[in-house]
């Protein structure tokens, strides 16, 4: 046992264990400096925001991560103290955010779900956009003037069709 996670950062950062391809989850403890090395190597913050407050009663300083320039994605960790999937997850994170009355973005926090995640699995240029030659797989949402906004917050039900890798799997 090392101690605290910010010593477990250290003694990532000292095995090579960062840069692309690399992600830290429960990272509630980092400090700007140890953000801002992630930011410099490419390391991934991977933002699980219900799990950090329900487990640690804190969560990543991600509004940091994300003024430094720190890859960050949103995602569940599990559902035991996080949640059911990356929709619920999504829509946490904007929750704490607004509590916190921060500038992280609708269209930002959309990013951290879709091309941000596919970039830190190496899978940019095969998914996380709607472009030819990626795969094809599209959630459409009410219509709404606040089209971010509307996925950022979606429930389960809001979804009116899911399209996987071109084929229609559900739809209202």
């Amino acid at each position: 046992v090392r101690g605290s996670a910010r010593h477990e950062l250290e003694y990532a950062f000292d095995l090579g264990l960062s840069g692309p391809g690399f992600g830290y989850i429960h990272s509630t403890d980092a400090t700007a400096g140890q953000i801002a090395r992630m930011a410099e190597e490419g390391t991934t913050l991977v933002w699980s925001p219900r799990s950090n407050i329900d487990l640690y009663g804190a969560t990543v300083p991600v509004e940091v991560a994300h003024r430094l320039g720190a890859p960050v994605v949103i995602s569940p960790d599990w559902t035991w103290s996080g949640s059911m999937g990356p929709a619920d997850e999504l829509s946490c994170a904007h929750d704490y955010l607004q509590t916190r009355s921060s500038e992280i973005s609708d269209v930002e926090l959309w990013s951290w779900v879709t091309g941000e995640a596919a970039r830190a699995l190496g899978l940019d240029g095969v998914l996380g956009s709607l472009e030819v030659g990626y795969a094809g797989d599209i959630a459409v949402f009410p219509f709404s003037r606040s089209p971010y906004r509307a996925v950022v917050q979606a429930e389960p039900e809001d979804v009116r069709l899911t399209v996987i890798d071109g084929e229609a799997l559900y739809g209202v």
